[in-house]
């Protein structure tokens, strides 16, 4: 509207009313558009700090039992392995003629003689203890599931809010500072007096600068936080590289078989039960060719987890790049936005019109085309791209499901193509105490992958303890009391209570677990592992300028350091 009425000195060109000239309307408009958008950016930066305000809220609420259960009980895995040995020691029992079970059986000639009911006493007593610690860890264990759920996700809004703010500075102060310049210009043309166009002129140029200027400010936090995350993307993948090769598999595989061995002789020494240190002692004497199948499945299953990290990381490095290309494009948006409020500042000051004006008009015209168009553009794809992979989720989570109700054990193409499938696999293999070397095998991998050590023992416990039977006891206990009271309030709490229970049961555990894993196998762990090891922008900068350059400014020692593997 602007250039027709420069081009054509008609004032009321394409104007849609009778009285009002064109180029007033097209300020109007705008402005009118500038309002709405400061009002939707307003509301996307209260969606994202109260988003951050809940994560940290959350941090903080679930921090003291998180503690707890990474603390955890040094009992637990001495347990887990004396009542393996127990039950495994029980189901080789040999049998009399008539098919019972002997009372003595001296399993070794050097050993002293077992006895059948001490076993069975010994072993009702172990299950009773890990019972009592499962109980104790149930609570704790949710404490842990959400805490580390927040600090997965607290990195991105953190990330978000920052770059909300500076799109909340342009788009609602500077923006409507510029919308306030077009109305008081729009005011001028209807007859209003007492405004200044030359100084409204300037100032609207100078808003069109400080656009300019937020918007490479708004590349620039672009730049720095994709840079940053490709830096910890770089650190995570350095974590334990030699996994990633066929020797580097085959000497972790064999240094967990070595240490599941030492372990069983350890635990042969400390206990003071005569079978489970035998069994222990039986348990260590397992040759290597025994162990092959084991020690194969080891390998495949740490292969399948790299590979599918591996792809994470992948995706996470394309989606980054991918910004990096939209922040180099937005600088040069905002210089092309500077340069157009230096052109006005400079034509107002001057007085200067005409064919320069109309220039000017041209390439304001063809910068906001070409911005929004692209905008619109990107929003598509991305809308395309987030739905594709919403819908393949949905139909690998279908597969993984149907693989469950077959009750089957998954094939490699199978695992490598579906992390749902993989990730069950995983927990499969960290639960089968017939396939030790693998669990070992496992575990290590995980933890120098970036998993927490006490959540893969935890998992043991709470899933090789069956609870809801004792939930269903303690349930019926509650229930017989409900009608001991006459308040409303005490017989709702009591209700309450029972329903918090049922969110305890052993198949409800499972849900965040895998949620657990998934985030894991995304790659989100070990991303959020190494942003915590970061103190903010300096050590960023750290890395990409010379250390001359510090010495220069007179900075020391600065508190980051590169991740080591762990």
């Amino acid at each position: 509207m602007h250039i027709a009425v420069s081009s054509t000195d008609e004032l009321r060109t394409f104007s849609a009313t009778s009285y009002l000239p064109a180029a007033n309307e097209g300020a109007l408009v705008g402005s009118t558009f500038a309002v709405m958008e400061a009002i939707g950016t307003a509301h996307l930066v209260w969606k994202a700090g109260r988003k951050k305000s809940e994560l940290d809220q959350a941090l903080r609420k679930h921090a003291a039992g998180r503690d707890r259960f990474v603390n955890g009980n040094p009992e637990i895995a001495s347990l887990l392995g004396e009542r393996q040995a127990l039950s495994t020691l029980l189901n080789t029992w040999p049998c009399d003629a008539e098919a019972k079970l002997l009372p003595d059986w001296q399993r070794d000639l050097s050993a002293s003689p077992l006895n059948l009911q001490r076993t069975r006493a010994d072993l009702k007593g172990v299950e009773e203890k890990l019972e009592k610690l499962a109980l104790d860890l149930a609570a704790d264990f949710e404490h842990y599931v959400r805490y580390e759920q927040a600090a997965n996700q607290l990195a991105e809004a953190t990330d978000n809010l920052h770059a909300m703010g500076v799109a909340a500075a342009r788009d609602s102060v500077v923006q409507l500072g510029g919308a306030a310049c077009n109305a008081a210009d729009a005011a001028v043309k209807l007859g209003v007096q007492g405004v200044d166009v030359a100084a409204n002129s300037v100032a609207s140029g100078a808003f069109s600068i400080a656009m300019g200027a937020f918007h490479i400010g708004a590349a620039v936090v672009g730049l720095y936080q994709s840079g940053r995350r490709l830096l910890d993307l770089e650190a995570a993948r350095s974590r334990r590289p030699e996994l990633r090769t066929a020797n580097g598999a085959e000497r972790l595989v064999s240094e967990a078989a070595d240490h599941h061995r030492q372990w069983l002789t350890d635990q042969a020494a400390r206990t003071e039960s005569a079978a489970v240190r035998q069994s222990h002692i039986a348990g260590a004497a397992v040759s290597a060719s025994e162990q092959a199948e084991d020690a194969a499945s080891a390998k495949e299953l740490i292969g399948i987890v790299l590979h599918h990290q591996e792809k994470a990381f992948q995706a996470i490095e394309t989606d980054e790049l991918k910004k990096i290309s939209r922040a180099k494009f937005r600088i040069g948006y905002g210089a092309t936005s500077i340069a157009i409020g230096v052109g006005f500042v400079v034509l107002a000051a001057t007085g200067t019109g005409g064919i320069f004006a109309i220039a000017m008009l041209a390439i304001a015209l063809a910068a906001g085309v070409f911005w929004l168009t692209s905008g619109v553009l990107r929003f598509v794809n991305d809308r395309k791209d987030a739905g594709r992979a919403a819908n393949r989720d949905v139909e690998l989570m279908a597969m993984a499901q149907r693989i469950l109700q077959e009750r089957r054990q998954p094939t490699i193409e199978e695992m490598r193509s579906n992390r749902f499938v993989a990730i069950e696999a995983m927990l499969n293999a960290l639960l089968d105490g017939d396939r030790p070397v693998t669990r070992c095998a496992l575990t290590e991998a995980l933890v120098s992958l970036g998993m927490d050590a006490n959540l893969l023992e935890a998992i043991r416990l709470r899933s090789s303890v069956r609870l809801d039977s004792t939930y269903a006891r303690d349930r019926e206990e509650i229930s017989q009391k409900l009608r001991c009271f006459a308040s409303q309030a005490q017989t709702d709490a009591l209700k309450a209570a029972m329903e918090g229970m049922a969110l305890r049961s052993d198949e409800a555990m499972l849900k965040p677990l895998r949620q657990l894993f998934q985030e894991f196998i995304e790659g989100k762990t070990a991303m959020r592992q190494e942003y915590e090891r970061r103190s903010g922008a300096l050590a960023f900068l750290r890395e990409r300028l010379p250390e001359p350059f510090w010495k220069k400014i007179g900075v020391g020692e600065v508190a980051y350091r590169p991740a080591e593997p762990l």
